[in-house]
């Protein structure tokens, strides 16, 4: 197991390798009764089944395992580490199906934020590599007014190369996913760049997201940088994240602009 989506409603969505699979898949949960959840549907990339016989067909050096989805109504926009972005029909959750999918030059692919009224969602791939010379790993715009064609749209700036260091990664994780309950905002990104620490992007315009805030946190005695991994908005406006190497939360206040900035923007 690794993450799980649960955001109310009669289904949780499950990251995990069942016996037979070679990696992750997507599960969906039915925790109706909570003594005795049970398993409701599933979906796999083609080849992931070895226990049915199933070889991967995908390049040598390549990893293909479901890591997160968010739901917009119907749609489910899955991060499939290697394979980028899976868009499933979840319209009837028992049943998954696919409706699309889009690669990009960029790997371990993790999450995907819907802003279901702006037809976008945002992508993080994930940084896996420290130091200076590991691959870049981006946060992109991706225009899915057409869930069967999506479309990478825009790329937002990345933070000072000179910002990596040897035994630490430097690159993009996770964002807030505006869980219900919490501040939610179609027009403002907060996002995890390991080193980089937190960064506050504005994707107003999707072709040139700009960053409009960044708070990098003190590294962890012993520890090379900080490795900002999670964060969460809470419904007041107060920034939480973490730090995955010793450091554990802060808790950010917004300064005055960024505030008045976070109110116009709520959802």
């Amino acid at each position: 197991m690794h993450r799980i989506v649960y955001s109310g409603g009669r289904y949780a969505y499950l990251f995990a390798t069942p016996e037979g699979f070679d990696e992750r898949i997507w599960v969906v949960l039915d925790p109706t009764d909570p003594t005795d959840p049970v398993e409701a549907g599933r979906w796999w990339w083609p080849g992931q089944w070895v226990g049915g016989g199933e070889r991967a067909g995908w390049p040598w050096g390549r990893r293909y395992a479901a890591h997160h989805a968010l739901l917009d109504g119907e749609r489910a926009y899955l991060g499939y580490d290697d394979a980028n972005m899976v868009v499933l029909d979840v319209a009837d959750p028992c049943h998954p199906r696919l409706v699309s999918t889009l690669c990009w030059d960029g790997g371990s692919t993790h999450t995907f934020l819907p802003l279901p009224g702006r037809k976008l969602v945002v992508a993080t791939d994930e940084q896996v590599t420290p130091g200076p010379d590991a691959p870049v790993r981006a946060i992109r715009l991706i225009d899915v007014a057409d869930p069967e064609r999506p479309a990478a749209v825009g790329v937002v700036p990345p933070p000072d190369p000179e910002m990596a260091r040897p035994d630490a990664r430097l690159g993009a994780h996770n964002v807030h996913v505006n869980r219900p309950g919490s501040y939610v905002s179609e027009r403002l990104v907060f996002a995890t760049y390991f080193s980089a620490g937190l960064r506050v992007y504005d994707p107003a315009e999707p072709g040139n997201p700009v960053e409009v805030a960044h708070f990098v946190p003190e590294a962890a005695p012993g520890q090379a940088a900080a490795q900002s991994n999670d964060v969460f908005v809470d419904s007041g406006g107060l920034v939480y994240p973490t730090d995955r190497v010793g450091r554990g939360v802060v808790i950010l206040e917004p300064e005055p602009e960024l505030a008045q900035l976070m109110t116009s923007a709520r959802t």
